[in-house]
């Protein structure tokens, strides 16, 4: 599923949070969810440049803060537009 890394950027503008804000704000979240993901700002800065997709539990933890921000319309992935049919 191909990551949408603007959202992430649109996340922190919207909840006025750094990269470092953000990090230590899923840090929280992961271990209230019993994941054990280390976050931090090189981390962030990754998905918003498009140079690492997050792993699925960190995709979960995003759209938990963003609904809790009151940001619920942002999407983290990007659904496949176009699919190739197969015709048995």
């Amino acid at each position: 599923m191909p990551f949408n890394s603007k959202a992430v950027c649109e996340l922190r503008k919207r909840a006025n949070l750094s990269q470092t804000d953000l990090s230590e704000l899923l840090r929280k979240y992961s271990k209230s969810n019993r994941y054990n993901i280390k976050f931090d700002k090189s981390l962030i800065s990754k998905w918003e440049n498009d140079n690492e997709g997050p792993r699925w539990e960190c995709l979960d933890l995003l759209y938990i803060v963003a609904k809790d921000y009151g940001h619920k319309d942002l999407k983290f992935y990007i659904s496949p537009t176009k699919y190739k049919s197969i015709k048995r």
